[in-house]
């Protein structure tokens, strides 16, 4: 991931009643770090693999059709060869990889990109939302960086996954803050990249994002180019491969009632 250096886990845990994960074994430790910023362990998603290409580990990529694989453009690199998609412990070489005809690395902007597999892997795709995302949408991101100081030469990363809301939303892009120490205001770190942020519409999770841009010691900041302004080229791309989902409403998390927002006051 641009811009980034991993940081250091920190799964919190709230004092009001509402216990959120907790990372177990040696990772629970003030030094234990992780790609995902306040993440934990994911076992779904099988969608969500690593890309890699001749010079090794290049970023997080997510089966969106039988044999198309959505990531970031800037995980593309001009000139570098014999890309293929790890996926649940099965690799499958690309066909052909393309970036985005408008992605600029200068700005960031249109920073997708489509890997086309020779072979379509087992795993179910995920399908790509057709709806413009809002702001105070719950999302999920999904990566395979790796830790802390093992960036070079790191083979991937565990699959992780962390909460966040949508911050803002502008034309090309979704906008969202990872918190040090608030376990629902995960982030993107290293080797995150290309990675998916979802939402549900109606009763199916859905991509809405893909992981471009995050601050610098993976607190503050995340953009995520927008998937639905890309349909059109995403479609044509893979010839008509992509899953795409009916347009939904979004999913809001309900209401907590008044004696849950908060820590009670003493009387």
């Amino acid at each position: 991931m641009k811009a980034l250096r991993v940081g250091v886990l920190a799964l919190a845990v709230t004092h009001c009643g509402d216990a959120r994960l907790e990372p177990a074994g040696p990772e629970h430790v003030d030094t234990a770090s992780s790609a995902i910023t306040n993440g934990a362990p994911d076992g779904g998603h099988l969608a969500v693999g690593a890309l890699f290409a001749s010079t090794g580990f290049q970023c997080t990529a997510t089966l969106v059709g039988t044999r198309t694989v959505l990531t970031a453009a800037h995980c593309i690199a001009p000139g570098v060869t014999g890309y293929r998609f790890v996926v649940e412990g099965q690799s499958f070489e690309a066909a052909s990889v393309t970036p985005h005809p408008l992605y600029d690395p200068s700005t960031e902007s249109a920073d997708v990109g489509v890997v086309m597999l020779a072979k379509a892997p087992p795993a179910p795709p995920m399908s790509l939302s057709p709806d413009a995302p809002v702001v105070g949408l719950p999302i999920t991101i999904v990566g395979l960086g790796c830790p802390e100081g093992t960036a070079k030469g790191c083979v991937m990363g565990t699959r992780r996954f962390a909460r966040n809301v949508v911050d803002a939303v502008t034309g090309a892009a979704i906008v969202f803050t990872t918190r040090a120490g608030d376990a629902d205001a995960g982030g993107h770190c290293d080797g995150d990249s290309g990675g998916p942020a979802l939402a549900t519409a109606g009763e199916q999770e859905v991509v809405v994002g893909v992981n471009t841009w995050g601050a610098i010691g993976c607190r503050g900041e995340n953009r995520d180019a927008r998937v639905d302004t890309v349909l059109a080229w995403l479609a044509t791309t893979s010839g008509g491969d992509v899953h795409i989902a009916p347009h939904g409403t979004w999913v809001q998390p309900a209401a907590s009632p008044p004696a849950a927002r908060g820590c009670a006051v003493a009387r």
